[in-house]
Formats: C-alpha cells, structure tokens, sequence
C-alpha cells in the first residue's frame, strides 16, 4: 500500500515537471504561431493588392517586375515583426529562432525596407548557414541589394547562391535577379545575353518562358521593336501558364503596332481571346485592339470598338480607359471640347484606381481652365471695345459669369445660348476694332485660310458654359489695364492650347490675334517666337518659321528672342553690349584704382553710360562717377548731379537706390539747415520784441512817475494855497 502511495507521488511530481516544461516550450510556441499567422495574413493581402494592381493597369509598357516595390503599407507585416522579435528577445535559444529571423527578414522586404532586411538576412545566414531557409534568405539577400542600387553586392550574393550545388532550388530565380541586375542599370544588352543564360541553363519551361519575356522586355526599352516583337512571340513556344503568355502576347501585338503591322497585330489579340482570361484581361485585349484600330487610321471602328469596352466590360481600368481615349478623340478629332470634359469626367468615375485617371483630371483641369479663359477674354474685349467706342461703362465693375444656379433646365439653356451669343458678338466686335488699327505692323498673317477659320476656338467656346458654379472678374476702368488683362489671358490661352491639347493651329492663331490686336505689347517677341517655332517643330513649314524669326530680328534685335532666332537663321551673333561695356568700364577701374587718375577715369566711365546704356556696367559707370566726386575730388555739387541722373536715368537698379538714400540724406540735412536758420531768425525776432516791449514799458512808467509827481505837486500848492487863504489876517 505505501508503495502503491510512493508511486503514485512519483507520478504526480514527473507530471508536474512535464507540464512546467510544456508550459515553457508552449510560451515560445505560442509566440512563433502569432507571428507565423500575421504573416501569412499579410501575404494574402499583399498578393491580393498586386492582383488589384494588375487589374488597374492596361498599359503595356508598364513595367510589372517588381511588384513588391508598389504595395501599400500592410499591418499584418508589422505585427509579425513584433511577434517574431519577442521570440529572438524572450527566447534565444529556442528552435524557433532561424524561423523569426527569416519572418523579419521577409517582412521588411516586402515592406520596402532595405536596410533591416538586409541585416536580418545577414543575421541568418551568419548564425545558422545550414539552415532550411539560408538558400531562399542568400536570394532574398541579393534582391534586396539590387533594390538598394548594390550592385557588385548583388552579384557577389547571386553568384554565392550559385556555387551552392546542394540547394538549387533558387537558382533558376537567382539567374533571373543577375539580368535584372543589369536591367535596372540600364546595360539591356548584357541583360540579354545573361537571360539567354539562364535560358540555355534552366530546363523549366516556365522560368525560360520568363527569361525570354524580359528579352523581350528589354529590347522593348531599347526601342527595338522588331526584335522585341521577335522575343515576346518566342515566349509562346515553352508553354508557359497563362498569365505569362498574356503578358508576352500584348506586348507581342504592342511592338507589331509600332512596326505599322496592324494586321498582324490584331490577329495576335484575336489569337488571346480564344485563352482562358479573366474579364479585366478579356477587357484590356478589346482595349487594345481598339487603339490598334485608331492607330492604323480607322477611326469609326476604333470608336465602335472603345464604346464595345464600355458596354460590355463595366467598372473596369478597361473602360475608364475607354472613356479616356473617346475624350481624346472628341478633343482632337471632333474639336468638341464639351462632349471630351464629359468622357473624361465618366473616365474618372469608371474606375477610380484605373491608370489614366490621373491624366484625365488634368483634362478636366485644362478643359476647365479654357473655359474660365474663354469667358473672361469676352468679357474684357467687350469692356475694351466699348471703352474705344467710348461708351460709358462706368468705374471699376465687377462681372458675374457662369450658368444659372436656381432655375429650371430650360432657363439653363436659355442662359448658356445667351453667353455664346454674346461672346461671338464682342468677338466679332473685335475683329471689326482690328481693321480699324493703322499703321501696323504685323496686319498680314502668316495663317493659312483653314487656320483663320478659328473652328477649334469657335466651337469649344460655343458649347462649353460654365455651367456649375458663377465667378465674377473685376473690369478696371482703365483701358490700358484692360489691354493688360487681355494679353496675359491670351498668352495663357495660346499656351494653354498648346502645352496641354497639343493643338498647334489653335495656338498660333491666338498668338497671331494677339500680335494683330496688340502690336504694342512688349511680349510680342515672345508671341513671335512661339509661332516660329510651332511651324519649324510641329508644322515643318520653315519658310513661315524662318519669315517670323527674321521679323524678331528686324524689330527687335536686343531682345533675347533675336539672339535665338539668329542662331537658328545661321546669322553671325551681335557683339554683345555687355563685354564691349565692360572692356571700358574696366579701363575706366584701372585709371582711377591704379594710377590714380580719377578725372580720366571719370571721362572713361561716362563713355560706358554715352555707348552702352543699356548694358549692365551703365548705373554701375554713373554711380562710379559720382562716387568720385564725392569722396576723392570733394566736389559736392558734382556729385548730387551725378547721383540725380543716376536716380533718373536707371530707377529700377540698385545703384539708383542706394542714390536716392544719398539725394535724401543731402536733403535732410539741407531742411536741418533751414530750420536751424529759421529757428535763429525766430529767436532773434523774439529778442528784439522783448527790448521794443522793455523800452516801451520803461517809457510809460517814467511818463506815469512823472505825472504822479505833478499831481502830487499840484495838491501841494492847492493845500498851500488854501492854507494862507484860510491863514487869519
């Protein structure tokens, strides 16, 4: 019985020492489950982000080699370092420990943190060189070195990963990463010949189908598409998986399209949809095909085939895109600006991730600004024509522009046709006001007659109303500052047609209207030379271009327009006023610092200002003279003259400022004088009141004294006499 009791303790103390044990080794267990597990959940959401990143593209030039590099932040990443740094810091002893380091390691490397994935690698591959995961973490290692620019690094890891005859499980992707490392540098050619290694050395057929896209890929950034189309359609040939063969398929019929091989190139996309794709791949090839389809010049069955896309593969980058490329077309084929802001707008809407949503809202924003453009141009020339018909508009006024806000639709309208009509009107107003102008310049255009038509510029302006919000400009009173306003919103306008729809003709013929309008204006140069060179660049008619550069030159050979249009005309370079005023200005330097000649120097100064004044060493040269004067020959009046002219004749210098501090100073001290003078004089004046005032004063009391003592003197002799009268006789 007693040892049936002893056992039976023995038990119990052996089970307790298993559970402690077990209650340790589950402590550090339980802390690498939670990290292995957020880790696998951030996997799933990285993979499910770059698979919404694939959706979002349609592009085809769109590099999708690195994927990591674009995911968002994801906080199953963070949260699997947390865990898996506890079991390095609470349990480093534990089997557990070579898992957390590669956990870490992983994490930071999707995570775009370069430096800490590579020194978790490091760590790994230092502690535990046997380890299961030293292969995979040697070629995660290299990866994340291409990614930090290390290339010899990179190389140095890739190729260590190679020797390693035992694990070849990575070296089909570790041949990969040796071309991609010369790819990022840009070195395409060694990129091939390294892919065609990898090729030559790697019997799965998937990863040759891999290296033989990135041939391609690589011919494709060197603009050799024939060889790049070459490449992309070998890829067929090893059976790859699907998503491989679509990509090297597209980007086959891509290059085909830029070898002007439509037909070829639509034969490929008919080829694709007969594969196995996901509807936002079925999507993007009709996308495709499409602009295929405009770009060999047919354009009603590319329109068909855009509108196909938006009927058929709704909410989709497909069909943003479609809707992008529709407003393109109705914005340089149609010229119909309202109709293109509203395929932009449903391009933005369509698919918010989509890639070309960015370059729509700028659409929207340039088509936007036409608008506000357009309407303000109207009212300013219909402000500025009557002001030249001198009719009284009154002061300052402020403009409201803009659709109604408050009334029924058919208001709307009725407002909107009001606008235009107006519009047209003070247009027509104006071109009136130009044959009016004598004595100009610039009156022959150098505009063709479909170019006169104005018919981007008439029909934008026609349909396109600001039909959501009212904004209201202010009208000076002043025509000057109205002709002001006007040409700044031209030039913006020319720009604007230019820069952002890349509609040469819309540009030149604002500039030209502007030059006709304002042959005054000293931005004219600039107008000129924008127009030469729209017709050098865009049009090809030099003769137009060199006619208007010659005209920079005649009229404005100062200018920095001229010094370019003689370089592009062939003409020899006008001696530059500067260096000729400098030679002078130095000479002049040399006289006064050198050989002490200062009223030499002084003529030599005043030769720079008499020949160059417009050259930089002008104000400089007269505030030299007047220096001169001032402080080395003492001659004061000589000196203020000098600073008066400098002051006069180069207002906006430095020199002329510092001028006009010493013409105040002189001034002040002038107006000093003349109150101390004056101060003087009041006080002598006042002095001398003082003495007439003590003289007078003086003169009374004498003359009071006096009177005093007569009457005193009177009494007297009247008691006297009374007295003897009174005296008894």
């Amino acid at each position: 019985m007693n040892r049936l009791i002893q056992n039976k303790y023995l038990f119990s103390a052996f089970f307790l020492i298993f559970l402690l044990a077990l209650s340790g080794c589950g402590a550090y267990y339980n802390t690498f489950y939670n990290a292995k597990k957020f880790y696998s959940e951030a996997e799933k959401q990285r993979l499910k982000q770059e698979k919404q990143l694939q959706k979002s593209q349609t592009s085809v030039r769109q590099s999708q080699r690195n994927p990591r590099r674009r995911v968002s932040n994801i906080q199953g990443y963070k949260k699997a370092i947390e865990k898996a740094s506890k079991v390095l810091q609470l349990y480093p002893k534990s089997k557990y420990v070579d898992d957390a380091l590669m956990i870490i390691g992983k994490s930071f490397f999707y995570e775009n943190e370069n430096i800490k994935a590579r020194r978790k690698f490091k760590e790994l591959l230092a502690a535990f060189p046997k380890s299961e995961y030293a292969p995979e973490a040697r070629l995660l290692l290299g990866k994340t070195e291409l990614a930090m620019g290390k290339y010899d690094a990179a190389e140095k890891t890739l190729n260590e990963l190679l020797l390693d005859k035992e694990n070849k499980k990575y070296f089909s992707d570790a041949r990969l990463e040796l071309g991609e490392m010369y790819f990022k540098q840009k070195l395409y050619a060694q990129a091939v010949e390294q892919y065609e290694r990898t090729i030559n050395k790697i019997k799965d057929k998937n990863v040759r189908a891999k290296a033989q896209l990135r041939i391609g890929e690589s011919y494709l950034q060197l603009n050799d598409y024939s060889k790049a189309a070459a490449a992309f359609g070998r890829v067929r040939k090893y059976k790859p998986d699907v998503e491989f063969l679509y990509q090297a398929d597209l980007k086959h019929a891509f290059c085909l399209d830029k070898l002007n091989q439509y037909e070829k190139a639509l034969n490929v996309y008919d080829r694709m949809l007969k594969l196995t794709l996901t509807n936002y791949e079925t999507g993007n090839v009709y996308l495709q095909s499409a602009i295929t389809l405009e770009e060999k010049g047919d354009l009603k069955r590319a329109y068909e085939a855009f509108q196909n896309v938006i009927d058929n593969y709704p909410k989709t980058a497909a069909s943003a895109e479609a809707y992008y490329r529709l407003g393109l077309y109705e914005l340089h084929q149609s010229r119909d600006f309202s109709q293109a802001l509203d395929y932009f707008k449903k391009a933005v809407k369509e698919y918010p991730r989509g890639e070309f949503v960015k370059a729509a809202r700028a659409q929207i924003q340039a088509i936007t600004r036409l608008n506000e453009l357009g309407d303000t141009i109207w009212a300013l020339e219909d402000a500025y024509v009557r002001k030249l018909n001198k009719e009284d508009i009154g002061g300052d006024t402020v403009l409201v522009l803009g659709g109604n806000q408050t009334a029924n639709p058919d208001t709307a309208r009725t407002d909107t046709a009001l606008v235009s009509a107006r519009r047209d009107s003070a247009r027509a107003d104006s071109l009136r006001w130009k044959e009016k102008i004598q004595n100009n310049p610039f009156a022959e255009t150098f505009l063709t007659e479909a170019q006169k038509k104005e018919k981007a510029r008439q029909d934008s302006l026609k349909t396109a109303a600001l039909k959501k919000k009212r904004r209201s400009i202010k009208i000076p009173s002043d025509p000057e500052e109205i002709k002001k306003m006007l040409v700044q919103n031209d030039f913006q306008l020319a720009e604007l047609y230019y820069f952002q729809f890349a509609m040469s003709d819309s540009a030149l013929q604002e500039y030209n209207r502007l030059i006709t309008n304002f042959p005054e204006n000293p931005g004219i140069p600039k107008a000129l030379f924008s127009m030469a060179y729209i017709y050098r660049q865009n049009l090809k008619d030099t003769t137009a271009a060199d006619s208007l550069y010659r005209e920079i030159v005649r009229r404005y050979p100062k200018t920095g327009y001229a010094k370019e249009a003689r370089k592009t005309l062939g003409l020899p370079p006008i001696e530059d006023e500067n260096l000729l005023a400098e030679q002078i200005f130095l000479e002049a330097e040399k006289l006064n610092f050198d050989q002490n000649l200062p009223q030499e120097a002084i003529k030599k100064y005043r030769e720079v200002v008499r020949k160059y004044p417009d050259s930089v060493y002008a104000p400089k040269a007269l505030y030299a003279v007047a220096w001169i004067y001032e402080n080395e020959l003492g001659r004061g009046k000589e000196a203020l003259g000098a600073y008066q002219s400098l002051k006069n004749e180069f207002p906006k210098t430095l020199f002329a400022s510092v001028a006009e501090k010493k013409l105040r100073a002189v001034e002040r001290v002038k107006q000093a004088r003349a109150d101390s003078i004056k101060q003087k004089a009041a006080k002598a004046a006042k002095k001398q009141t003082a003495v007439i005032d003590l003289k007078h004063k003086t003169a009374a009391d004498s003359l009071n004294r006096k009177a005093v003592k007569d009457s005193t003197q009177t009494k007297t002799e009247a008691v006297k006499t009374d007295t003897l009268r009174e005296a008894p006789k």
